[in-house]
């Protein structure tokens, strides 16, 4: 759910045009393909996100904090609840979380 929330914030952040016609056709594609695999974010997940968001601050202090790693941090809380690893080029923005950086060698 929220890598598609950030696919539609990127979406309505570029002017209308054929650019964005044409992504938002593959986001609507997406949605449409993925849906049985799309993980919510309700109450359990939410609580989680509190618990990680804590941890986080307590050892990285506020600054660590941006409208970026905000956003991350909801994918960070869910990974381990579901037993996953995160796939990212970031992987400073998710401490305390498996990941993968799909471009390192």
């Amino acid at each position: 759910m929220i890598t598609l929330a950030e696919l539609d914030y990127g979406l309505h952040l570029l002017p209308f045009s054929k650019r964005r016609s044409a992504l938002q056709k593959r986001i609507e594609f997406l949605r449409d393909d993925f849906s049985d695999a799309v993980i919510p974010f309700d109450l359990p997940e939410a609580a989680a996100w509190a618990e990680y968001a804590a941890e986080v601050t307590s050892q990285h202090g506020k600054k660590f904090w941006t409208s970026r790693t905000i956003r991350d941090s909801a994918l960070a809380a869910i990974a381990p609840a579901w037993t996953l690893t995160v796939v990212t080029g970031d992987t400073g923005h998710f401490p305390f979380v498996a990941t993968l950086n799909p471009f390192s060698n």
